[in-house]
């Protein structure tokens, strides 16, 4: 996925969107090694369950599934 920067995106080093099978264990595993969070898993109205860390090296991970 790719996206710009605008608005309420400013630019960062890189963001990347992860697909998982469990979003609420992977964030909680991401911020057990140091990552800070940008926002707390939630399911969204178009159908997907997503958070979002930010990794020590200024990374965006944004990490999601389908909701079932």
């Amino acid at each position: 996925m790719l996206g710009q920067a605008r608005d309420a995106w400013k630019p960062t080093n890189a963001s990347l969107y992860l697909w998982v099978s469990d979003v609420d264990a992977t964030y909680h595993k991401a911020l057990e090694a140091g990552a800070s969070s940008q926002s707390a898993p939630g399911d969204q109205p178009y159908g997907h369950r997503n958070a979002g860390v930010v990794d020590v090296s200024g990374i965006t991970w944004w990490i999601g599934s389908p909701v079932a």
